[in-house]
């Protein structure tokens, strides 16, 4: 009877523990979720700002695995998607440009998207 008590108290001693700590940490781990939820939107805001959109490289996989172009040779169907990756970065390489004189009207736009 005294060991069977002994794990029980030990049992609900753990139970109110592990209570405890839910009710303390909870708070904390909703801020952290909501923080990093937050910083996603923002990231993806940027990325908008920046005219870059996570389904592009996606949308160019599914067009170079079409007809009729998933009949060139896979060497050309890399070549053309490495082409166009770079199309799709003129916009950032426009932001490179050292000084603000130098910048294109481009990359002007750019700069105020992500600061708006």
């Amino acid at each position: 009877l005294l060991k069977s008590e002994a794990s029980g108290s030990s049992l609900i001693n753990a139970k109110s523990i592990l209570g405890k700590y839910e009710r303390d940490r909870k708070p904390i781990a909703s801020q952290n979720a909501a923080l990093s939820v937050r910083n996603y939107q923002r990231t993806l805001r940027i990325a908008r700002a920046c005219y870059l959109d996570a389904q592009h490289p996606q949308l160019l996989i599914k067009l170079l695995d079409s007809p009729p172009i998933n009949f060139l040779p896979l060497h050309s169907r890399r070549e053309m998607f490495q082409k166009l990756v770079q199309v799709a970065m003129m916009p950032l390489r426009s932001l490179e440009a050292s000084s603000t004189a130098s910048k294109s009207l481009h990359a002007n736009y750019i700069e105020s998207n992500v600061r708006a």
